[in-house]
């Protein structure tokens, strides 16, 4: 069940700070630059084997209308699970970091991951489908939407929560900070493009920083015990 703290932490129990969410984000950075950065390009590097070698498989039956096909549909469903699971792993590392453990391969390599599967698929999918809609009643409701429920993938693994569970869990938890996150996501993205700007090795630092920030933000709006 959804915790009620998450409507409790709403209640001014945290002021909300964009300095104090960047602070944690670069601090976790610099404290696990090179097992977040490792993991990265272990991650990166599986993602491009599977594309190249789907890429390959489905060139070699071009010719064969049926083949290509089943061959393009088997390729593209096992690059969906790997992505979905990827995702996966790095929500539970920044997790583990947020209750004080280390970022670690093992988060990955979890078997207990497939559960989460279908349930982090409804709920990108919700989430996509209500962005769209909200962007064409009036573009705005659309972004209004997307900070409503941007804690929805986390609240399925953190808190084991259905997908509309989910949804509804992030709705109660960003109640009273739209505002504030927006003007939050825009510092995020100030962030990043300096970042770019410098060669966009930058980035190597901005990125992790703006996701260590954002899972503090939502530990914070949860009420949880932060390491």
């Amino acid at each position: 069940m959804v915790k009620t703290e998450y409507e409790e932490a709403n209640n001014g129990d945290w002021k909300f700070s964009i300095i104090e969410s960047l602070s944690y984000g670069f601090a976790k950075t610099k404290k696990f630059f090179w097992v977040i950065l490792g993991l990265y390009v272990l991650t990166e590097l599986i993602q491009f084997v599977l594309t190249f070698a789907g890429n390959m498989l489905v060139g070699l039956t071009i010719n064969n209308t049926l083949e290509w096909l089943v061959v393009f549909f088997v390729v593209q469903a096992i690059s969906l699970y790997v992505s979905i699971m990827i995702s996966l792993g790095w929500i539970k590392v920044f997790l583990a970091v947020l209750s004080g453990k280390a970022p670690a391969l093992a988060y990955f390599l979890d078997t207990k991951n497939h559960k989460y599967f279908w349930s982090l698929v409804g709920t990108n999918i919700l989430c996509g489908l209500i962005f769209i809609v909200g962007l064409i009643l009036c573009v705005i409701p659309g972004f209004v939407w997307l900070y409503t429920y941007m804690y929805a993938p986390l609240l399925v693994v953190d808190e084991k929560l259905s997908p509309t569970k989910a949804l509804a869990a992030s709705r109660k938890l960003v109640a009273g900070q739209r505002l504030n996150l927006f003007v939050w996501s825009l510092a995020l993205i100030g962030i990043n493009i300096i970042g770019t700007l410098c060669l966009g090795i930058g980035l190597l630092i901005t990125v992790p920083t703006t996701y260590f920030a954002s899972v503090y933000v939502y530990g914070k709006l949860a009420g949880k015990k932060i390491a």
